[in-house]
């Protein structure tokens, strides 16, 4: 899902319009969280751009690197958060398993729904909510006092789950096929 933030039909349809209400100066404020990579390398620049003449990299979106770079969160919303690009990739494993592909390393971060909050809510300068499903999570699913997340990936014999458990319910956001 994350993979196809730039690409998404939906997403794409939802952008013209907004580039059409807003004279093509839209893509600044959707690109922080919809193609942080890209935004952060300058391939896209604020104001329109096809996403067809993006770099491979850009054009994945949401991808492994764009997650595990993140280093901290400076806002809830809005793309808040520092990117580290590195062969470092960060997780909530305390003891990773050394691999020939990057160096692993724990951060409490990622354990955090705070981790999730600052590209899942969108609001104007001013403050006012475009967009609260971080916010609308947090009131629906948690209490005040437990505001923490525990999602992880569940394998089935032919489906992966992506669940998220909390104190008081367990959801399954996400069910992909496994195909062989």
């Amino acid at each position: 899902m994350h993979a196809y933030a730039v690409k998404d039909p939906s997403w794409l349809a939802i952008r013209e319009v907004g580039q059409s209400q807003y004279i093509n100066a839209l893509d600044g404020a959707c690109s922080p969280c919809h193609s942080p990579i890209g935004l952060r390398s300058g391939d896209i620049k604020w104001g329109p751009f096809d996403i067809t003449d993006l770099d491979p990299v850009s054009q994945e979106g949401v991808g492994c690197d764009a997650c595990h770079t993140i280093t901290g969160i400076t806002r809830l919303s809005n793309g808040g958060f520092m990117l580290a690009p590195s062969d470092v990739k960060h997780g909530t494993i305390k003891d990773p398993i050394p691999n020939s592909f990057h160096e692993s390393k724990y951060n409490d971060l990622y354990a955090s729904s705070e981790y999730c909050g600052s590209c899942h809510d969108f609001v104007t300068n001013d403050g006012s909510p475009l967009e609260i499903v971080f916010q609308e999570w947090q009131a629906v699913l948690l209490s005040p006092e437990k505001r923490v997340m525990t999602a992880t990936w569940k394998p089935t014999p032919d489906r992966l789950l992506w669940v998220d458990r909390t104190e008081h319910c367990t959801v399954m956001i996400l069910s992909v096929p496994i195909l062989l």
